[in-house]
This record gives C-alpha cells, sequence and structure tokens, in this order.
C-alpha cells in the first residue's frame, strides 16, 4: 500500500510539472510573440505558425512523459522475471524418505537451529536442540512470539535455518529428496485455504497416496462423512474460495482431513482445533494423538486437555526451550 502511494505522489508531481511547463512556456510565446509583432519583427501569420509548430512539439513531448509509467511497469516486470529465474532449482535427488519405515513415524532432530525472518533484526529460534522419536506425539506450547509457529514451519522445511542442523529419520536435510520429504509430511498449518474444487480435490491434493478410500477415511476421523453426504454431489461437490459459506469448524474439518489424507510419517498441526466445539476438540484430539496412530504428531497448542494427551510438552520462551514435560499418562 505505501509503495502504491509513494507510486501515485510521483504521477500527480508528474502531471503538476507538465502542466506547469505548459502554461509557462504558452505564457512565454505569446508575450515574445505579441512584442515581436508590435515591434513588427515578425507578421501574424508567422506568429501563428510558430505557435502551432512548438505546441505540436509540447504535445510530443507530453505523450512521451506520460508513457514513462508504462516503461518503468515494464522495468519492473522485468526486475520480477529476472529474480524469479535467478532461484536455485531444487536439486530432485537424495534419500527417499517413502520407502523409510512404512508402518512408522518419522524421527526429526534440530541441533543449535537458529533462524531470523528475511525482514526482522531479531532471531525467532535462538539455538533450538530437540529430538523427537518416531511415532512421538509431541505439544508444543508457549506464550504468543515464543517462535512456536516458526518452529512448526521450520520443521517443515518450509524455512532453511541461518544456522544448526535438521535431520529426517536419521539423514540430513541436504541429503533428502526434498519431494520425497513433502510427501511424507502432513500439515495443517495457518496458511492454508481451501480453494475453487470439489471436497475431493480439496483433500486429496498433492497427495499421490490420498486415493478414495483415504479420503473416507480421513472424513470419517474428523467427523465430516455426514455432512459431505449431506451436499448437492458429495464429494464432487464444488466449494467455493476461501471455503465461503461454510462454517469455519468444516472448514477447519476439511484442512485436517486433507493434513491426515496421506497418512503421513510426521504430523504438523498448528492450532487447527481452537475453532472446534470441545466435544469434537478432544474426540479428534484423541484421534490424532493416539499412540496406535503411525506417525509422529507435533501440535501447537494451549489447551490444557490437549497438552495432557501428548507424550511430551514443550514450552518455547522467546525461541528457545523453556521447558520439557513427560506426559503425567506415561
Amino acid at each position: 500500500l505505501q509503495a502504491r502511494e509513494s507510486h501515485f505522489n510521483v504521477l500527480v508531481r508528474q502531471y503538476s510539472l507538465m502542466v506547469v511547463f505548459k502554461v509557462i512556456v504558452a505564457t512565454g510565446l505569446l508575450a515574445i510573440g505579441g512584442i515581436l509583432v508590435m515591434e513588427q519583427l515578425m507578421n501574424i501569420g508567422q506568429f501563428i505558425a510558430a505557435e502551432i509548430i512548438i505546441l505540436m512539439v509540447m504535445s510530443s513531448v507530453e505523450k512521451l512523459i506520460l508513457s514513462l509509467e508504462t516503461i518503468y511497469d515494464v522495468l519492473t516486470a522485468l526486475e520480477k522475471v529476472g529474480q524469479v529465474t535467478d532461484l536455485e532449482l531444487e536439486v530432485d535427488e537424495g534419500e527417499n524418505l517413502e520407502s523409510h519405515c512404512a508402518d512408522c513415524g518419522l524421527k526429526v532432530e534440530l541441533k543449535d537451529v537458529f533462524f531470523t525472518y528475511p525482514t526482522k533484526k531479531e532471531r525467532v529460534l535462538n539455538g533450538i536442540n530437540l529430538k523427537i522419536e518416531p511415532n512421538e506425539k509431541v505439544a508444543i506450547t508457549g506464550r504468543n512470539s515464543s517462535g512456536k509457529s516458526t518452529l512448526l514451519h521450520v520443521i517443515s522445511g518450509f524455512y532453511d535455518v541461518e544456522e544448526g542442523h535438521i535431520a529426517y529419520g536419521g539423514f540430513s536435510k541436504g541429503n533428502i529428496n526434498l519431494n520425497s520429504l513433502r510427501s511424507v509430511i502432513g500439515g495443517s498449518l495457518n496458511q492454508e485455504v481451501l480453494f475453487e474444487r470439489t471436497v475431493l480435490d480439496n483433500i486429496s491434493i498433492g497427495r499421490m497416496n490420498a486415493g478414495l478410500e483415504n479420503v473416507q477415511w480421513a472424513l470419517e476421523n474428523v467427523g465430516l462423512t455426514e455432512f459431505v453426504k449431506s451436499m448437492p454431489k458429495g464429494l464432487n461437490s464444488e466449494i467455493e474460495p476461501m471455503g465461503k459459506g461454510l462454517p469455519r469448524s468444516v472448514i477447519q474439518k476439511l484442512l485436517l482431513a486433507r493434513s491426515i489424507a496421506g497418512k503421513p510419517k510426521l504430523l504438523l498441526i498448528e492450532d487447527s482445533l481452537e475453532h472446534l466445539d470441545s466435544e469434537d476438540r478432544n474426540r479428534i484430539a484423541g484421534f490424532l494423538f493416539d499412540s496406535k496412530r503411525p506417525w509422529t504428531l507435533v501440535m501447537i497448542s494451549t489447551d490444557k486437555g490437549i497438552l495432557e494427551m501428548a507424550d511430551r510438552t514443550i514450552e518455547l520462551e522467546k525461541g528457545k526451550v523453556l521447558e520439557m514435560k513427560k506426559s503425567k499418562k506415561q
């Protein structure tokens, strides 16, 4: 918004200067031409001809200046294209995590991890050391701005760490095929949205193994089976962008169904149960934290009931691990 406002101010300044310039030139021509005609150094015909030529030149200059906006837009577009083409391509090689322990969760290790957002100076993560065992169900808690969401995004592979080391299943992130890493991670993060396609497409997107059977399994476990059956075309019913017209609780459940439909080895959940009523929240949380589920779970929550379901609770403060607690159920 600030950039657009600055751009608009530049255009206003250009147009204002152009108007002032035209007024000054026209006034000067009339004054000089009038004096020359009165002193009989120029006749009326010559004066009119000179006026016409100068006005034509001014009109051409004005068109050139007005076209500068288009030229600037072209240069800006070329710069953006250049930024995209300069990005490094992902290397499609490395360890394949899909074949790693078919029926167990993914082990995650973080060692001395530091992270800073490009637009900020302060570090968000400050030397995180964390080991999450296969099939372990972990809850991350803490105050606002403690680094919970950033930690989850770093674990998901969205962000590259500034310093430190991350390993999945015993393999360093740099040695893993990124496509295989993404295929074994299921996430319900705050950036996740519904798009304008069918219910089936919204749940199975990006999951090669999320077939019809798995989609129905996911819907059943988030409590949406009957709701989808009541829709005009069932799984083939169209959803509006951002889930417009759907209750917030249904949107949350659809996003949760998307995260588990591929039966991931690592499941990352970010505050995805907050808009559900207590009965649905406890039922779905119980399903996600069930030790029989073949995934490693990392969930952000401040709900005491959910924290008690976890095998371990990790509390963050100012980007550091403040405390780790084993669950009382163990």
